[in-house]
Formats: C-alpha cells, sequence, structure tokens
C-alpha cells in the first residue's frame, strides 16, 4: 500500500521507474519488462487511490542514453531501457482509451548547446545538476503539452516554455519531487 505523507491535492504525479529492476538479474531474481509492467500497473493504481482521478500521473522514459557506458553497452542498456519504457508507454495507451490520465514522456533528445556540457554525474550512470536540469524541462515541456492540448493537437516546444515560464524560477515554488518507494 502506497501511503503518502503530504495532505496535500495534486494536478500532477511525476513516476521515475523502470530499468533498476534489471539489476535484481545480478542477485538470481529475474524480472521482466513484462512483470515490471504488471507491478507500474499495481503503483499506478496505489497512486491513483491516493491522488484521485483527475490527477495526472506522468511516466518519463529514462534519459539513459546520457550514461556514458561504452560500446557495446552502451547500445544494450539503451535496449534494455527501452523495454521497460515500453510497459510505460503501453500503460499510458490502455489509460488514455479508457479516459484516463497517464502519460508518458518520450526519450529526451539534445540539441548541440546541451551536448557541448557534461550532463552526467561521476559515476557515469546518473545525470549531474546540469544533466537533471535539462530532464526536468524535458518532462516540464511533456507535462504542458500533455495538459494543454487535446490529444489531436500538438503544441510547439515554445509554447510549452511559455505556458510554464520553464524561464521564471519564481515559479517554481511549488514544483517539488516526491520519492516514492515500492519496497
Amino acid at each position: 500500500m502506497l501511503m503518502i505523507m503530504i495532505k496535500k491535492n495534486f494536478d500532477v504525479v511525476v513516476l521515475m521507474c523502470g530499468l533498476n529492476d534489471f539489476k535484481y538479474l545480478a542477485r538470481g531474481h529475474v524480472r521482466t519488462p513484462w512483470a515490471f509492467g504488471q507491478r507500474l500497473s499495481t503503483l499506478l493504481d496505489d497512486i491513483r487511490n491516493e491522488v484521485g482521478n483527475d490527477c495526472r500521473i506522468v511516466l518519463p522514459a529514462l534519459p539513459v542514453a546520457l550514461a556514458s557506458f561504452q560500446e557495446p553497452l552502451k547500445s544494450y542498456i539503451c535496449f534494455l531501457a527501452n523495454l521497460w519504457d515500453k510497459q510505460k508507454l503501453r500503460l499510458a495507451d490502455a489509460s488514455h482509451l479508457s479516459g484516463g490520465f497517464v502519460d508518458f514522456i518520450d526519450v529526451i533528445s539534445l540539441d548541440d548547446s546541451a551536448r557541448q556540457r557534461t550532463l552526467v554525474a561521476d559515476d557515469g550512470v546518473h545525470p549531474n545538476e546540469y544533466g537533471y536540469e535539462i530532464w526536468s524541462q524535458h518532462i516540464a515541456r511533456g507535462i504542458a503539452n500533455n495538459l494543454l492540448t487535446p490529444k489531436t493537437q500538438l503544441v510547439s516546444t515554445e509554447k510549452a516554455d511559455e505556458a510554464l515560464h520553464l524561464n521564471d524560477t519564481d515559479n517554481y515554488d511549488d514544483l517539488f519531487f516526491l520519492p516514492i518507494s515500492s519496497d
């Protein structure tokens, strides 16, 4: 059972999850993407029970392409992450078909200016502060697109940035991440 400690109404929950299930293989436990999809479905139901039906739940793709793995390991990790991310997309599609509010935010693509800076922490796997900043802006644009636009239309990145005032740090007062552990 999921327990949220903050007594507040939410418009959006961002749930970052996925590929870490693969690490259980090293311990002799097999966690497939499909088993992950089933566990994620249960977690989404738990979240929905806590936050209500009007709250949008966002499942962003993991930015594993940013990691500094060497080939062929990098391609393999990206392939695996894609299998887990497809489960998120499948659940979002099923939600949309039933009128629900679960959204998938696709893999981040970087422009040349972002590629010129180091985006990965010293561990070579996780984003550094700048990497998280770039990734969170990508997620925020995806949320804005989904909140402001009917599914049949597309909104430009500039419109989404404008709607969220991404360059105005005063508007981040109510934006925070709540870590949730399912263990």
